[in-house]
């Protein structure tokens, strides 16, 4: 994410939802939690603290299930999304919301973020 380019912008978004089909469609968990990554960056830009913690849990989860972990060069960039969520979220909630992010399956949480990311979303909050 650049300041040119930010998270929110909706090519942005539509390159992770075309990733996630992608992911979805081959069973990859490791693919599918770098697209879960991405979507907690947009909601966290969004204003949505909340939503990026739950996605970032099931990331987490998604990698656990298959043995893996963030790539090298890509794993400063998740802890600073990460810090950035739980600076947002607070503590304890942060806490919370990744654990129930972890209760979700990759496909559901990638539903999920898709859903509450979305143009519709957006038009909804602002009415």
């Amino acid at each position: 994410m650049t300041p040119s380019r930010p998270a929110t912008s909706p090519p942005a978004r539509a390159h992770l939802a075309a990733a996630a089909d992608l992911h979805i469609g081959l069973f990859d968990q490791e693919g599918s939690a770098y697209c879960l990554d991405g979507l907690a960056a947009v909601a966290l830009a969004q204003g949505k603290p909340d939503v990026s913690a739950r996605l970032l849990g099931a990331a987490r989860h998604a990698r656990e299930v298959v043995g893996v972990s963030v790539w090298p060069w890509l794993q400063p960039i998740v802890d600073a999304g990460t810090a950035a969520v739980r600076a947002a979220a607070g503590v304890a909630d942060f806490d919370r919301l990744t654990a129930e992010g972890a209760r979700l399956r990759a496909v559901d949480a990638l539903a999920y973020g898709l859903a509450v990311t979305g143009p519709e979303s957006a038009a909804r909050a602002a009415a």
